[in-house]
């Protein structure tokens, strides 16, 4: 018996849906528990929950970002990194998840926790090398990003609290 092709587009459809969600669940639940615990702490640096936004400048797309950030080690005397993984959304519809290491070289007076973040992502053929700059405090994040199809940027605080 042969399927219509109508119902084979259907049926594929229905799976790369249902495995898209089933990544971002977990990610939601990783999310809400760092916010969580973020909610009874004050952040001292970027570890932690993240929510915002990105856009191109190239043609104006615009989606919800969020972050889980984890501070890596490093030897003594170079620079902080942190491993930033963003869940990104695309037209309300579409979602990726992107992990993204960033170097953080003090911006400010070291108590005030300004940083100044670099560094650089290769999204594969499709998407290429993508770097980003910005800066970020315990509490706010901006970022400007470019690859070789866009360039935009992108701004993130801490959630409130629930």
């Amino acid at each position: 018996m042969r399927l219509p092709p109508a119902l084979l587009r259907l049926c594929g459809a229905l799976v790369v849906s249902f495995s898209l969600a089933s990544c971002s669940i977990g990610y939601n639940r990783d999310w809400k528990a760092a916010a969580a615990t973020d909610a009874t702490l004050l952040p001292k640096d970027l570890e932690g929950a993240w929510t915002g936004t990105w856009k191109s400048n190239h043609d104006g797309h615009k989606g919800n970002l969020r972050a889980i950030v984890t501070k890596l080690p490093t030897a003594a005397g170079q620079p902080d990194k942190y491993n930033f993984r963003y869940h990104a959304t695309w037209a309300n519809i579409l979602s990726g998840i992107i992990n993204a290491e960033h170097e953080a070289i003090p911006a400010g007076k070291k108590r005030d926790g300004l940083v100044n973040l670099s560094g650089e992502k290769d999204l594969g053929r499709l998407g290429g090398v993508y770097s980003f700059i910005g800066t970020a405090s315990p509490t706010g994040f901006k970022a400007d990003y470019k690859g070789k199809l866009d360039k935009g940027v992108f701004e993130m605080k801490r959630p409130t609290a629930p």
